[in-house]
């Protein structure tokens, strides 16, 4: 028991009892009893809120309190979150947590999160931008980066959620104080791939429990070989398709057939998809001609699963395409069951040098079912682990007492920069006193405002400005009038007056909260960051917002995330903080008169040149959402034209073909889609991504809402078109989408009400409505 317990937090997407197995679940479960059993206080924070793959979440919390740990399930916000990918709302609301455990007086001395999806995003930008977790050391375990995974798969990119997920994964790792990999073999593919790695990036194996000692491992003998057992995820990754050539090959010896009567063949492991095809059912096509006995057991646990495994007479085959560091492999070599693995970097830093030779093989067939061929007929010797499981643990325990305060959070910085708020105006003068007010409640002592007028000509707006003339000389504030030659030249002309070292630009319908400057300030001189952008609460009405009274939906934006503006602008709304040196050698914002997204393209133009846009992981702003918005009444085509402009420019007019192609595709091949700066429509989420929903404040379940429109006979008659023309396109066919609430709802429901096969069933809807009507009437029905 150690004299100076630690607070140790551990947060995951992944985790043992309520989601069966993994490997990422495996890694956390097995470090959370370690530093327990070494006396430390160990809370592993749930991300997934009550999902759960078995029995029910409250069980579970109990399970883990009975054995010494906290097992918290993440709370969802207490406001709606406008979220385009189930990996933001997962990150933040992990974020939201944690932030608040440490307003309340708690500070964990260290937080792990894994790299996969970037469940760590806000919580790592909240340190590198001084604003929470200064005394925490943030830990990213690297285990199955999204790319990877996809590519492993066989698989390009499909949607906007893995481009988000893979910006989302390279940020946590890059910003974190420590990175721990299981295997030298991740960490080079990082690098080879891009990703920029901390000074404190290490491997650390993963933990082993209950493994055998060594000495007990290394006295088994040769077992004979009745079964051979496919261990691992039924899927591509993993090698199941391969596995299933090798048999192929294998039992085409009639020979080895005859000599080998008893043998047979398992499939141990979770069901997933093969090429769109369940694995049950592609195994079943795979082997009907199999002369030997098959099953698939895909229900076990990971007790289980190692209990079956331990039995005389079977054979663990792990034929994956790419691997981190397998636990699969790990726990037949800690628990010496014979097994043979593809021979690939992180499979080999697990196996003992002197044994890798007698279970590797190629990642072919031929050398796969030579392999087992020589394996059924001699036996196998168990391999022994290349690192005693012992002496790991006691490594993850030495490694967490001796880094306590040695990665500090950058300090706040003491200078007080002069900031200019820019503010764009146009005939709404009860609006602009709002923002106006808003920017008098500033808790940052050194403000300018500059008001840009952009040609307003009613009596209303007149007055209003001559009204503030007196208040703006007295403080050094200024006037900006021009012609209205819209938002562009506004924001330039209220620039151009600035005296700021930083711009804080601002429409003037907008209203900032009252710690937005300093925040942006602080997180700015933290980081180094060139633009800070920020999440935005937005609301609907006239009257000034109320902290805790309006209500508010929190849209969540990325920052920099350069592959995914091509879609969306997830850089994050016009207003936010600008270095004004960075903002002048960019040329400031284009002039194009009666189009939106000057600021996408500026955010995009930024990052395509090396300047860091971030954003603050808090809602600093009150955005106001209205039916006469600039973006609601402009060509979407023409203001998605604007903000591809930076990447036309970037890459040259050939390849610039290939990118308007791609956001073609993306919005329905060129079909008017709905899509705003600040509320962007999430793509369709795969099956596996979210959890199963609760009916919303109203009573109403929002996927009930999509489920109706998905399992429409209109939708389901043009089903096979849709398949065939995303098969013409290369493109995987479309999942149904998971929402979290009304709004995610109603944007799946207006993006199939939009698509030409609901357009091309609507004679039969207008048909069946009559029909509907005309037995309503004929049974004496009311209407």
């Amino acid at each position: 028991m150690t004299q100076n317990p630690l607070d140790i937090c551990l947060c995951t997407a992944d985790f043992v009892g309520p989601v069966r197995n993994g490997g990422i679940g495996t890694a956390y479960h097995a470090l959370a009893r370690t530093l327990r059993e070494a006396g430390h206080r160990v809370t592993v924070l749930y991300a997934l809120g009550e999902w759960c793959e078995r029995g029910v979440i409250g069980d579970w919390v109990e399970h883990y309190r009975a054995a010494g740990i906290e097992f918290v399930p993440v709370p969802r916000s207490r406001d709606a979150l406008a979220a385009s990918s189930p990996y933001l709302r997962n990150s933040y609301e992990t974020y939201l947590w944690l932030a608040e455990q440490e307003s309340r007086g708690r500070r964990f001395d260290f937080i792990h999160f894994h790299e996969w999806r970037g469940l760590g995003f806000h919580s790592t930008l909240a340190k590198r931008q001084a604003l929470n977790f200064a005394g925490s050391v943030i830990c990213i375990g690297t285990h199955s980066p999204e790319l990877w995974h996809l590519a492993g798969m066989n698989q390009r990119p499909a949607t906007l959620e893995d481009l988000q997920a893979d910006f989302m994964e390279r940020s946590s790792v890059r910003w974190a104080d420590a990175v721990v990999s299981p295997s030298q073999y991740m960490l080079d593919w990082m690098r080879e791939h891009g990703w920029i790695l901390p000074k404190a990036a290490m491997v650390r194996p993963n933990i082993l429990l209950d493994a055998r000692p060594m000495q007990t491992l290394a006295e088994a003998g040769t077992s004979p070989i009745q079964e051979i057992v496919f261990f691992g995820r039924l899927e591509t990754r993993k090698g199941l398709p391969l596995f299933c050539d090798a048999v192929d090959r294998l039992l085409a010896d009639t020979t080895f057939v005859a000599a080998q009567p008893r043998l047979q063949i398992t499939f141990l492991g979770k069901g997933t998809l093969i090429d769109g095809v369940a694995s049950a059912k592609y195994l079943d096509r795979r082997g009907k001609s199999w002369p030997l006995a098959r099953r698939i057991l895909d229900d076990l646990d990971h007790a289980a699963a190692m209990k079956y495994l331990r039995q005389p007479g079977r054979l663990a085959v792990m034929p994956s395409l790419m691997e981190n560091s397998p636990y699969t492999l790990l726990e037949c070599l800690g628990n010496g069951i014979a097994c043979l693995c593809t021979d690939l970097p992180g499979n080999r830093e697990l196996i003992a040098p002197a044994d890798a030779e007698r279970i590797v093989f190629r990642p072919t067939a031929a050398d796969l079912a030579g392999k087992l061929k020589l394996t059924v007929a001699s036996g196998l010797k168990p391999a022994l682990p290349s690192v005693d499981p012992q002496s790991v643990r006691q490594q993850w325990i030495s490694w967490h007492e001796e880094s306590v305060g040695k990665f500090p959070g950058p300090l706040v910085p003491a200078e007080k920069p002069l900031v200019t708020v820019c503010i764009a105006h146009r005939n709404r003068p009860s609006m602009a006193a709002q923002a106006i007010e808003s920017i008098r409640r500033q808790d940052y002592p050194n403000v300018q405002v500059v008001l840009a007028d952009d040609g307003s000509d009613t009596a209303e707006a007149t007055q209003f400005l001559a009204d503030l003339e007196k208040e703006f000389a007295e403080k050094k504030w200024k006037i900006v009038r021009q012609s209205n030659r819209y938002l562009g030249a506004a924001r330039n002309a209220a620039a151009a007056a600035a005296d700021g070292e930083w711009l804080l630009f601002m429409d003037d319908d907008n209203f900032a909260a009252p710690e937005e400057i300093s925040t942006f300030v602080t997180a700015a001189l933290a980081s180094g960051a060139d633009m800070l952008t920020c999440l935005a609460a937005c609301f609907k009405g006239s009257d000034a917002p109320v902290m805790g009274t309006t209500e508010r939906e929190i849209w969540l934006p990325l920052g920099g995330a350069v592959a995914v503006g091509v879609f969306l602008n997830l850089y994050g709304d016009a207003n936010g903080l600008v270095r004004r040196a960075v903002f002048e050698k960019l040329g400031g914002y284009t002039e194009d008169f009666g189009v939106g997204h000057e600021d996408w393209e500026l955010y995009a133009k930024a990052a395509l040149a090396g300047h860091t846009v971030a954003v603050v992981p808090r809602p600093l702003f009150w955005y106001r959402v209205h039916s006469t918005s600039m973006l609601r009444t402009t060509s979407h085509y023409i203001n998605h034209m604007r903000s591809l402009r930076p990447y036309v420019d970037n890459v040259g007019p050939e390849l610039s073909q290939a990118l308007m192609l791609a956001q073609a595709m993306f919005f329905g091949q060129g079909r008017e889609a709905p899509a705003t700066s600040a509320q962007a429509p999430p793509p369709p989420r795969p099956q596996v991504a979210a959890p199963p929903l609760s009916p919303d404040q109203n009573g109403e379940n929002p996927q009930a809402l999509v489920d109706e429109y998905w399992d429409s006979f209109s939708w389901r008659l043009t089903g096979v078109g849709r398949r065939m023309f995303a098969g013409l396109l290369g493109k995987p066919n479309a999942s149904r989408p998971l929402v979290t609430n009304r709004r995610e709802a109603m944007i799946a429901i207006e993006n199939i009400r939009r698509s030409i096969s609901w357009e091309a069933t609507g004679p039969l809807r207008a048909i069946g409505r009559v029909l509907h009507a005309f037995r309503h009437r004929s049974n004496g029905s009311a209407d």
